[in-house]
């Protein structure tokens, strides 16, 4: 297995970015919602007819920025919308 090196421009979470869980026991994305300095405000989002919306029952949670490094225990980048 290669590692894939990226900038850090490219690791850093963006509002509106999907990023999966990283967790072999389940499939669960989220999307981040805005980024606040030392948190970063996330919601689980699931795939509906090609586009992506809020999972049901889903709310907002907050998450240290530490976690998006794509290890276990992560999430790793998944999809980065166009700008």
């Amino acid at each position: 297995m290669t590692d894939v090196i990226r900038t850090a421009d490219e690791k850093a979470p963006r509002t509106w970015d999907i990023w999966k869980e990283v967790d072999p026991r389940m499939e669960r994305y989220v999307q981040i919602q805005s980024t606040m300095g030392f948190n970063v405000a996330i919601c689980t989002v699931v795939q509906v007819d090609g586009r992506w919306a809020n999972a049901p029952r889903s709310r907002i949670s907050y998450v240290k920025p530490e976690r998006f490094n794509g290890r276990r225990g992560g999430y790793v980048l998944h999809e980065r919308p166009q700008r």
